[in-house]
């Protein structure tokens, strides 16, 4: 049976605000809980929104806000990922069905600043929490920020990388958290993908479309990262997406 009611954590950033657009932008829109750590959160004005202020450091507080509003999906869109555990605590205490992480970028690996992706997946599993995950390489609004308008970065330019827009990336995650039945959600893993592009022709688009240097650069040269994956995504542990729990109506 697909969920009805969802609530959603972090809804400042312009990724979180395209997802709450997707989910509105539904025939029909479901029920949904906008935790957040303001009163009146710069949001879309609707009647099935509610806004439930909470203080993300303290799992006990979160779980009092959920509790009750029979929600079936916490999905979280903001806050650094290691805000995240107080979060998968409070889903625990309240028995959310489904908890989708604040991934939405590239796969993380161990030893490197996305390692927390992991953390946050193993404190889930260990809580008992089915989890859904969605992986879609660079959002390709940050292309340009991530790799430079007036010089572009590029350490390897035959990698591969995966970009899709924030707008792809929540109309499947609002299309499939609300069609499809929940066992097939559960514990599940899903990778998105708009387009197929080397770091070569990503700097030569950037470099049309800016006028930009481009420059040829070492793993030494990248900031608090030991590879291109790490470079690309280092800010998602600092600011970090969405993250969507999932209570069953």
């Amino acid at each position: 049976m697909p969920f009805k009611t969802f609530a959603i954590a972090g809804i400042s950033g312009a990724v979180s605000k395209a997802f709450l657009q997707s989910f509105l932008d539904l025939p029909t829109v479901p029920k949904i809980f906008i935790l957040s750590r303001q009163d009146k959160p710069d949001i879309p004005s609707h009647p099935n929104i509610t806004v439930l202020k909470v203080d993300y450091t303290s799992s006990d507080t979160i779980a009092a806000s959920l509790r009750g509003k029979e929600i079936e999906d916490l999905n979280t869109i903001a806050g650094n990922l290691l805000a995240q555990e107080p979060l998968v605590q409070a889903v625990k205490q309240v028995g959310i069905k489904l908890f989708v992480p604040s991934e939405f970028g590239v796969i993380p690996k161990e030893n490197s600043p996305l390692a927390a992706k992991l953390t946050i997946r193993k404190l889930a599993e260990e809580q008992g929490i089915p989890t859904a995950i969605y992986l879609n390489g660079l959002f390709a609004e940050y292309v340009s920020w991530l790799f430079g308008k007036e010089k572009v970065r590029v350490l390897n330019e035959n990698r591969i990388v995966s970009i899709t827009s924030f707008v792809d990336v929540g109309r499947f995650v609002a299309w499939s958290l609300t069609t499809l039945p929940d066992e097939q959600l559960y514990n599940s893993i899903w990778r998105l993908e708009g387009d197929r592009l080397s770091v070569k022709e990503v700097a030569e688009m950037l470099k049309n479309k800016y006028d930009a240097e481009v420059v040829h650069v070492t793993k030494d040269d990248l900031p608090l990262t030991q590879d291109l994956a790490g470079f690309i995504n280092f800010f998602l542990l600092y600011v970090g997406f969405p993250l969507f729990v999932i209570f069953r109506e």
